[in-house]
């Protein structure tokens, strides 16, 4: 994005290029609030890890790290995806804008 600044000097501007590259921003924005998902599923992930080492009776003990051991499995698989996700989307995001720059440059 640093280089629209000799972009932004000219008198005639193609819009259609414009727009691919706000979109590749739009893919670099998503990418990070997939990210920040996934450190909220990482975190959620480890809270629930955490209630796995609580005092009471074994039945309720029991029953309560059944549901902290499969809300920490979710919470992972969840984390997982996301970072996947936000990884994808920041490289379509990188292609988008690399394809976009130099025809925005040349004209």
């Amino acid at each position: 994005m640093s280089s629209l600044e000799g972009v932004a000097t000219r008198a005639t501007i193609d819009l259609s290029l414009i727009g691919a590259l706000s979109s590749a921003a739009m893919y670099f924005a998503l990418g990070a609030t997939l990210a920040f998902v996934a450190m909220f599923a990482g975190a959620a992930a480890e809270i629930a890890v955490s209630r796995l080492r609580t005092c009471g009776p074994q039945r309720i003990q029991e029953a309560r790290r059944l549901r902290a051991a499969n809300a920490a499995r979710i919470c992972h698989v969840c984390s997982f995806i996301s970072a996947l996700a936000s990884l994808a989307l920041f490289a379509s995001g990188m292609a988008e804008a690399s394809s976009t720059l130099p025809m925005l440059l040349q004209r």
